[in-house]
């Protein structure tokens, strides 16, 4: 199980100046450095791997109770780190976004954004 979260994944970064965005925009090897720039496709081998299910963010409760039952046969409390542990909110994160981040973002996620759309119209 992997939980797909879009765009969230590199909103947490937007504190970064926006030529950063350019940069991992352009050039793969530099997206590649940081695990929270490289595209989720690629980090999950999702090419490679035959998923047996897909969680997603947007219906995280459902996917954490689908975890807790695939590993220990029921239901368990699931802890949930984005409010726990005081993340800051990825809405937030892009509202801040200039017209070019959003270009750049868009470039550098192409695939992720394919990928989303394959797991939502696998659902």
């Amino acid at each position: 199980m992997r939980l797909f979260n879009g765009y969230c994944h590199f909103a947490a970064q937007v504190e970064c100046a926006g030529r950063r965005f350019n940069i991992i925009a352009y050039d793969e090897t530099a997206r590649d450095l940081n695990r929270h720039w490289r595209p989720q496709r690629k980090e999950i081998s999702f090419d490679f791997i035959d998923f047996d299910s897909i969680g997603r963010v947007d219906d995280l409760n459902t996917a954490l109770e689908h975890i807790s039952y695939e590993i220990f046969g029921n239901q368990t409390e699931m802890q949930d780190t984005r409010s726990s542990l005081g993340h800051s909110s990825s809405k937030d994160a892009m509202q801040s976004l200039t017209r070019t981040d959003h270009m750049n973002l868009e470039s550098a996620l192409s695939k992720d954004f394919e990928m989303f759309e394959n797991v939502k119209n696998a659902v």
